[in-house]
C-alpha cells in the first residue's frame, strides 16, 4: 500500500491529464479558464463540489499542474466516501440514489465561477448528469464561499462549506448559506474561555 501510495504521488507532479486519472477524477473539462479536474458519478439527487487540487496560474488565471499543499483532495474524497455510505434510514430503503458532480477550484475565483455556472446550466457542458444540482459543498476559503454562494443565492441552490469561517457569511443576505464549522468570532471565544479557566498568562 505505501509503495502504491508513493507510486501515485509521484504521478501526481506530471500533468492535469495523468493527475485526474490516478486520483479516480475525470478530466479535463475545458472551459473559459483552462482545464480542471472533476469526478462524478449519477443518482436521483446530485450534489455538486469544489475542491482545492491544483495552483491557479497567477498570470493566466487558469489552472496549473502544480499540486496544492494541503487538504483539498483529502476533502473530496472524504465527501465521495460519505455519499456512498449514507445509511439506509437516509437513503429511504435504497430507492434514493446519490450521485455527485465535484471540480476542481483551484482556488480561484474565476474557475469556480467558470464551473458554478456550469451547475446551473450555463455555460459549458460537463455535467455528469441532466438532473440539477441539489446543493453545492465548497469553497475552502470565505471568499471563494461568498463570492460562490452570491451566485447560488439568485437561484436557490443551498451551498455548505465545510471550511469557510468568516463572520461576515453568516449575514441575513446568505439565505441558502451554510457551513460545517464555527465562524471566526465563535472559535475566538473559545479560546479566550480557555486561557481564562487554565489561567494561561503567555
Amino acid at each position: 500500500m505505501e509503495v502504491l501510495r508513493c507510486g501515485l504521488l509521484a504521478a501526481l507532479l506530471t500533468s492535469v491529464e495523468v493527475f485526474c486519472m490516478n486520483v479516480n477524477l475525470y478530466g479535463p473539462c475545458t472551459g473559459s479558464h483552462g482545464q480542471t479536474c472533476r469526478t462524478g458519478r449519477t443518482g436521483n439527487i446530485i450534489f455538486g463540489g469544489f475542491f482545492p487540487i491544483h495552483e491557479v496560474n497567477s498570470t493566466t488565471s487558469n489552472c496549473s499542474t502544480t499540486v496544492r499543499p494541503g487538504s483539498g483532495l483529502q476533502r473530496l474524497e472524504a465527501a465521495r466516501w460519505a455519499l456512498q455510505k449514507l445509511p439506509p434510514a437516509i437513503n429511504r430503503g435504497g430507492t434514493l440514489t446519490f450521485g455527485y458532480d465535484f471540480r476542481d477550484s483551484c482556488s480561484s475565483e474565476t474557475v469556480m465561477r467558470d464551473q458554478a455556472l456550469d451547475f446551473i446550466n450555463v455555460g459549458q457542458s460537463c455535467r455528469f448528469s441532466n438532473r440539477p444540482i441539489s446543493m453545492v459543498l465548497g469553497a475552502s476559503s470565505s471568499d471563494l464561499a461568498n463570492d460562490l454562494t452570491n451566485l447560488l443565492t439568485l437561484f436557490k441552490i443551498p451551498h455548505i462549506s465545510y471550511a469557510a469561517t468568516a463572520d461576515f457569511l453568516g449575514n441575513a443576505d446568505n439565505t441558502q448559506f451554510y457551513r460545517t464549522v464555527p465562524p471566526d468570532s465563535f472559535q475566538v471565544e473559545a479560546m479566550i474561555s480557555l486561557m481564562e479557566h487554565f489561567n494561561w498568562t503567555y
